[in-house]
């Protein structure tokens, strides 16, 4: 009984992290992108903002996508978790709903 609460708790937060790791990974590109643009024409493609404004639009993204990665990831990991584990905690076949 025990070893399963473990396990389960183990998986989701596995989970969990690799949502956190791919919303970082995402925010990254994002970021060397954009910021690329930005210092290559900052008239162009700055949109009339200064760069205290991008810097406020660099933290509310690297929040919504901190966010996202981590609910996304709890998710993804209690609803891979009832698909492969039965209560018990024991594999179970996978089985198309």
């Amino acid at each position: 009984m025990m070893f399963k609460n473990k396990k389960k708790i183990l998986y989701v937060t596995c989970f969990t992290l690799l949502g956190y790791l791919l919303g970082q990974i995402i925010h990254g590109l994002i970021e060397i992108w954009y910021i690329g643009l930005l210092t290559a024409d900052f008239s162009r493609f700055g949109f009339g903002l200064s760069w205290d404004m991008w810097a406020l639009i660099h933290y509310i993204q690297a929040g919504i996508l901190f966010l996202a990665g981590i609910l996304l990831g709890f998710w993804q990991g209690k609803h891979w978790w009832s698909r492969l584990y039965d209560e018990e905690g024991r594999r179970k076949l996978f089985i198309r709903r």
